[in-house]
This record gives C-alpha cells, structure tokens and sequence, in this order.
C-alpha cells in the first residue's frame, strides 16, 4: 500500500503499519462518489393517496441510490426508502431520474397534506 492517501484502522491497530483487513476505511478501496445529494419533500395532498417527487440525475445509466424519508409525516424519524417495494414508502431509479414516493394504503386517503421530509444520495456508481 502507498505511504500517502487517507486510513482508518480498527481500534487497537496501528493505521501505519496494520495490514489491509485491519482498516475500515481507505482511499485506496474503492467508495462510492457521491453524484448529487440534497433534502427532499414529498407531499401527499388531502383526500389523496399518493405523492411522489421526481429528481433528474440524467447519468444515462441506473446509479446506487440512498433514500431516507419519514414514513409518517411530520415525526422527524427518516426510514431507508425500500427500492421498488409496496411499502409506504419507496424510491424508483432509471437513467434519468429518481423517483421517490409516498403511497398510502388503499382506503386510506391522507387527512390533510401530508408533508413527508427526507434526504437522498445519488451516487456515480452504477448498479
């Protein structure tokens, strides 16, 4: 391994002279890059079921994506979204966009608006 880039050791091992599988972290390993990342609101409107947001990465290929949002409105508890799931609440990715979604179940409808917060991470990796 060079002598220069960044490292992280476990607990107990010496970063400069451990070997490879005593460190958690290193430049030299490849990490995901990180393509776009911001906050997120997903509003499901009163009497509706549904809300979604859609953010366009346009990669041309499908990344990794990282998705966190509340599963109920307004909690402040960010869940990770389930990927193309029927669950609360899911995120979808193509080659363009990330669509992540706040679905409520069937007969269930939203009591006024429904604000759901969240982060997301779209990475330059490709899955």
């Amino acid at each position: 391994m060079p002598d220069y880039g960044m490292k992280i050791s476990e607990e107990g091992e010496d970063v400069k002279t451990t070997a490879e599988k005593n460190l958690t972290m290193s430049s030299k390993f490849n990490q995901f890059k990180i393509h776009a990342q911001g906050i997120v609101t997903v509003t499901v409107l009163n009497g509706l079921a549904y809300g979604s947001i859609t953010i366009a990465h346009n990669l041309g290929y499908v990344p990794a994506i990282l998705v966190y949002l509340e599963e109920t409105a307004g909690n402040g508890k960010k869940y990770m979204c389930a990927y193309k799931e029927t669950n609360k609440i899911e995120a979808e990715v193509d080659t363009s966009d990330l669509i992540i979604e706040a679905i409520y179940p069937a007969g269930s409808p939203a009591s006024g608006n429904q604000i759901h917060n969240g982060y997301y991470f779209i990475f330059k990796d490709n899955i």
